[in-house]
């Protein structure tokens, strides 16, 4: 009875064991008459034999099945692996990890993955314009990898990673493609990076390395060359800011940004006077440059405060003895400050950093009817 058994069980075993090799005869013959829903059924279930899942070719006519299901022309098998293209790459892979001599087999299984790139490339770019970019950018890195040239690749795999917010990678794959000789325009990389490095990690010395390393190749870029004096200016480099933006302004002397720029790295280096210099050669090729007109403003009214101050903290003896010159002089800070207050006012109507000095300026030059009018609007704005 026991040796009955013993043959009833191994002819099950060999039964199911052809089965299963049944199956792979009949994947590859569905494969070759189109019938790529069968052809992926009787695969799956070959791949679950213990012979059969260890030999290359079992691995290769899966990802050759799953390849033709990613780039079926009729769409109409879509449905059967929507990630179709990453299963055919893991299928060659594993026929390759399955040839370790890298014999008849990897190299079979290699010449079939190098046909995945175009697929590849073709889903990283389909899930990144459907707003899929986890899919994009894996994608994209796999078809670099089959294709290390691969540019499209690059910028694909960056911004997907941008976008799903891993942000580690986000800066290494912009970094790959700085470096990378096959791609040809980088000045959008460049500008991207700096930024990115500026505004998320706040590390302005990095930033402008790459805003440094930018300008190498895009001398003459003006987002680049205005983010250049910026992050000097953040990485507390104002010398270097202030020289950077007067090369600009040589090279381009009817900017009256740059002016207003140059006025405000003055300003940030207590250089008041120069920096009203350079806000009045802003203001000569932009008469109505708000921010000229404020800051200039701002430094004669600040100037009077200053004074007035002093002036306030003075007991009597030293009032007597020297307070009225200087409310003399603070009176012709106003009166220089007021000039620009009022033009920015007309520029911009009622904003309040202006209407506060305006009224504070006419009012110490007892200018009540003016100083009324601005009350008014000040206090429907406070309401």
């Amino acid at each position: 009875m026991k040796n009955i058994r013993l043959l009833i069980t191994l002819a099950g075993l060999v039964g199911c064991s052809q089965i299963l090799l049944a199956q792979y005869n009949k994947a590859a013959n569905h494969l070759s008459n189109g019938k790529l829903k069968d052809a992926r059924d009787a695969i799956e279930i070959a791949i679950q034999d213990e012979k059969e899942k260890v030999k290359p070719r079992t691995w290769i006519l899966r990802g050759r099945i799953y390849f033709r299901i990613a780039t079926d022309p009729t769409k109409l098998f879509k449905n059967l692996d929507t990630n179709a293209v990453f299963t055919a790459y893991e299928s060659y892979k594993k026929a390759m990890e399955l040839d370790p001599a890298k014999g008849r087999s990897y190299k079979d299984a290699k010449a079939y993955l190098d046909t995945l790139y175009y697929p590849m490339l073709n889903y990283a770019v389909d899930n990144y314009n459907a707003k899929k970019y986890a899919n994009a950018l894996r994608a994209a890195e796999l078809g670099r990898e089959l294709n290390p040239k691969d540019t499209l690749g690059f910028l694909i795999g960056s911004i997907s990673a941008y976008f799903t917010q891993d942000f580690k990678k986000y800066k290494d794959l912009t970094e790959q493609l700085i470096k990378s000789p096959e791609v040809k325009n980088k000045l959008q990389a460049y500008r991207d990076l700096a930024i990115f490095i500026r505004d998320q990690d706040k590390d302005y010395e990095k930033a402008l390395y790459w805003a440094d390393e930018g300008l190498k190749k895009y001398p003459n870029d003006k987002e680049l060359n205005d983010l250049h004096v910026e992050l000097l200016l953040k990485a507390n480099k104002v010398d270097l800011a202030i020289e950077k933006l007067q090369k600009v302004i040589a090279s381009n002397p009817n900017d009256a940004i740059n002016y207003l720029k140059l006025g405000i790295l003055y300003n940030n280096a207590n250089l008041l006077d120069k920096a009203l210099e350079a806000y009045n050669k802003c203001l000569e090729l932009d008469a109505y440059n708000y921010e000229a007109l404020f800051n200039a403003g701002a430094i004669f009214y600040n100037r009077a405060s200053e004074l007035l101050k002093e002036v306030n903290n003075m007991d009597m003896v030293t009032y007597n003895k020297k307070g009225k010159p200087l409310e003399d002089k603070a009176k012709a800070e106003l009166e220089k400050a007021l000039p620009y207050f009022e033009k920015a006012n007309n520029v911009k109507k009622n904003e309040v950093e202006v209407l506060r000095p305006l009224y504070n300026i006419y009012n110490s030059l007892k200018r009540k009817e003016e100083a009324a009018r601005i009350q008014k609007i000040l206090d429907v704005i406070d309401k």
